[in-house]
């Protein structure tokens, strides 16, 4: 069976990305045919979606789900590196805050959503200032910088991997392993011995980089280990498969011939487990690493032995809580491009941070990191995975009975949302500040926006009504149809209620996430709605 090239996770190969990594896999040479079953890191869950029934269609109204982008600061402070939006894609077009930038050859997402969805694939920094683009239907690799610089990588890179800091690409070629700094342009041969052919044909691994760009880890033949920093030569290690290094490359992650998992600073490796067989992480700098072995729950920092994690019952996988609009995916692309790192790219820590942990008996427990060797359990009858505020303030779960709330500062406990019992069935989504949430039954089919600590209904919304909420979690769109109209509202939340666009329901019209708003097509004419509820506007003309 085939495998991702990225995190060896099985695959049928007809999907446009792996749903493990969200690596792409229709590019050439992305699938293993006879790769160890050996398992990936797993990307963090997003949380429960809010609005599942987006994709049913309003009369003639086709609603396309995506991405967004343009200068959104994270609200979440502290525990959280900065980082921004620039870059989205929208009916074939490249755009860089919100000023179109390139036409990029493929099928165009008005024309054919589902092809567009397979015709472009690209890797974004971990601050979103560059991005990493591929095309197929010219074969180019391109890399973007916020700063409006383009360059064409060489044509004989073969699946070219970004660094996380976005300072550079390492790839493959028929000479060997190259480095290749996008600052500079400087291009170094790193190793000659990597063999392009083993790479095609599945036999070698993608070399791994230090979030900072500066060092590489690959492994060669006969899984012989190297590191290569600073621009020296290639040092050997051991042997094994690299799975991360820390930030220049002090601490190295990998996994030797036997499946034991060991961290090294360049001296004798620690082992941190006999096996590497549940999800793991590593933070943003690489110096820690929470993962599951043998049904318990580990954490090891700054290269140190891993230190058991006190849960009661056996931990099988375990997710983070990422707080709402940091739940983005690197390597996933639909009629637009949501253009996001990896939540856990950008964390700082694992100390102090909430997650769930899915036991051997198929139940979930959620709890909070205090340190190491310290665990403090918030709630053991999770139904769903929880949401979190964009603020990473405020936790919201349902048990299957009841809904509750936590404020994760400070030593509160968890409260029950008044009234929670009858929207246990609910998709539900925080206000930025985590002190009101949007609530959908699935059973009625009714849209309610209540304060969660009292349980007051702010405002609602009437069966057949669709939502969207803005990328910045400021403010929804209400869609709703009545007689031979199609009306488009604002709504805040506190329940302020704007009507923005009305349309006739034979219009054909399209609605998109576009910079910090909306996008709608309404047939020929494009409009860009405001989060703050302002007049609608045209949006620039593709270049």
């Amino acid at each position: 069976m085939p495998r991702c090239r990225i995190c060896n996770t099985p695959v049928t190969g007809d999907e446009p990305y792996c749903l493990h990594c969200g690596s792409p896999l229709q590019v050439p040479g992305a699938l293993l045919e006879d790769a160890p079953r050996e398992r990936g890191p797993a990307v963090p869950a997003a949380g429960p979606t809010p609005f599942p029934v987006l994709g049913v269609s309003l009369a003639m109204l086709i609603v396309a789900i995506a991405a967004v982008v343009l200068l959104v600061q994270s609200q979440v402070s502290g525990n959280w590196q900065d980082r921004q939006r620039h870059f989205n894609l929208w009916n074939g077009t490249l755009y860089l805050d919100g000023q179109p930038l390139a036409a990029l050859d493929g099928v165009s997402p008005a024309q054919d959503p589902e092809a567009a969805y397979a015709s472009t694939v690209y890797a974004l920094s971990q601050d979103g200032r560059t991005l990493l683009l591929y095309e197929m239907g010219s074969g180019v690799w391109t890399v973007y910088t916020a700063d409006g610089d383009v360059m064409a990588l060489p044509e004989a890179f073969y699946l070219p991997v970004l660094s996380p800091d976005g300072s550079a690409v390492s790839s493959v070629a028929e000479d060997g392993l190259h480095h290749y700094d996008l600052s500079t342009g400087t291009d170094t041969l790193v190793e000659p011995a990597y063999d392009l052919e083993a790479v095609k044909k599945g036999y070698t691994m993608i070399p791994c980089f230090s979030p900072d760009g500066s060092a590489l880890a690959y492994a060669v033949k006969d899984d012989a280990l190297f590191l290569w920093k600073d621009g020296a030569s290639p040092q050997q290690v051991g042997t094994g498969t690299p799975l991360a290094l820390s930030s220049g490359g002090e601490l190295l992650y990998f996994r030797d011939g036997k499946g034991q998992f060991y961290v090294t600073d360049g001296g004798a490796p620690v082992l941190l487990a006999a096996s590497l067989d549940g999800t793991y992480l590593f933070n943003a700098d690489g110096t820690e690493c929470l993962f599951c072995s043998d049904d318990k729950l580990f954490l090891t920092q700054n290269g140190g032995g891993a230190v058991l994690l006190p849960l009661e019952d056996p931990a099988d996988e375990f997710q983070l809580i990422p707080p709402a609009g940091q739940e983005g995916d690197v390597n996933t692309i639909s009629s637009a491009i949501d253009m996001d790192p990896f939540f856990y790219q950008t964390l700082r820590t694992f100390v102090e941070e909430p997650l769930y942990v899915t036991t051997r008996y198929n139940t979930m427990t959620l709890i909070r990191l205090d340190g190491l060797g310290e665990v403090t359990v918030l709630d053991e009858r999770l139904s769903a995975a929880p949401a979190r505020s964009a603020d990473g303030s405020t936790l919201l779960w349902s048990t299957g009975d009841s809904l509750f709330f936590q404020r994760l500062a400070g030593i509160s406990q968890p409260e029950e949302v008044p009234d929670g019992s009858s929207w246990t069935d609910s998709y539900f989504s925080l206000s930025p500040d985590g002190r009101a949430c949007f609530l959908y039954s699935l059973r009625g089919g009714d849209w309610r926006l209540v304060e969660i600590a009292s349980g007051r209904e702010i405002a609602s919304l009437k069966s057949g009504s669709h939502c969207l909420l803005s990328p910045d979690r400021s403010a929804f769109w209400s869609l709703s149809q009545s007689n031979d109209r199609i009306t488009v509202e604002h709504l805040a939340w506190d329940g302020m209620r704007t009507p923005v666009l009305d349309v006739p329901s034979g219009a054909s019209l399209t609605m998109i996430y576009f910079l910090d708003g909306v996008l709608v097509a309404v047939d020929d004419t494009a409009y860009y709605l405001s989060p703050d509820g302002g007049q609608s506007v045209e949006v620039p003309a593709a270049p």
